[in-house]
């Protein structure tokens, strides 16, 4: 089992809800893919493995979808855009019963571009085409596998990201990496850190540096 998800399943009952987004023709054999990943994963969590298609926003919106979710001890979102998923789960019943789970205790990981849906916003480095995201943690926008942007994408090219809202902090992740959130504290925060092969990276408009020390940022569930 990799470290993420020994962390992320530690302590918690042993039912694992998957969350697939996906679309047309292509989104048949994602959801495939996904389904066989996480059936792999139950496994060797020894785990009850649930999959919720959600492919609009009745889906989404349905109360026998979103009580499907209760008694998950992790919840993982997997999506083919950002932008997709954005809006077909915000304001919806299912996202209310993942934001409730949370609140009970359960787990929420996602990967990719599910994991860029889940900050404040959705980095780009082109202002106007930002978009709002999940806001699960309001304060943060995400960028995955950065390390795999390689040497020749400079600074420069990323500063941008970090120029746009102020109150918001653009991390990047190294791939096989996450970004791990616990709390929350007595002041309502929670620290994040990094955990797995790589590092995470604050993206500023002058540099990036390294996270060492935890991230304090708020969770809104």
């Amino acid at each position: 089992m990799d470290p993420v998800h020994a962390w992320l399943v530690d302590g918690r009952a042993p039912r694992r809800v998957q969350i697939v987004n996906a679309v047309g023709l292509e989104g048949n054999r994602v959801i495939a893919e996904w389904r066989a990943d996480g059936e792999r994963r139950a496994r060797q969590l020894s785990a009850e493995q649930v999959v919720v298609p959600v492919r609009t926003r009745a889906e989404a919106d349905s109360a026998e979808v979103a009580g499907i979710l209760a008694g998950a001890g992790l919840i993982t979102i997997h999506a083919q855009s950002s932008e997709n998923l954005i809006r077909t789960i915000r304001g919806t019943a299912l996202w209310s019963a993942v934001l409730a789970a949370l609140r009970d205790g359960a787990s929420v990981c996602a990967s990719g571009v599910a994991a860029m849906a889940l900050g404040g916003v959705v980095p780009d480095v082109r202002p106007q085409d930002r978009l709002l995201g999940l806001g699960l943690v309001p304060g943060l926008a995400l960028l995955p596998d950065v390390d795999g942007l390689g040497s020749s994408i400079p600074h420069a090219v990323l500063a941008p990201l970090a120029e746009a809202d102020e109150d918001v902090t653009v991390v990047g992740l190294d791939t096989d990496t996450a970004l791990v959130g616990s709390g929350p504290a007595d002041d309502g925060r929670w620290e994040f850190r990094a955990l797995g092969r790589g590092s995470a990276w604050v993206i500023a408009p002058e540099r990036r540096r390294r996270v060492l020390a935890p991230l304090r940022l708020a969770v809104r569930a």
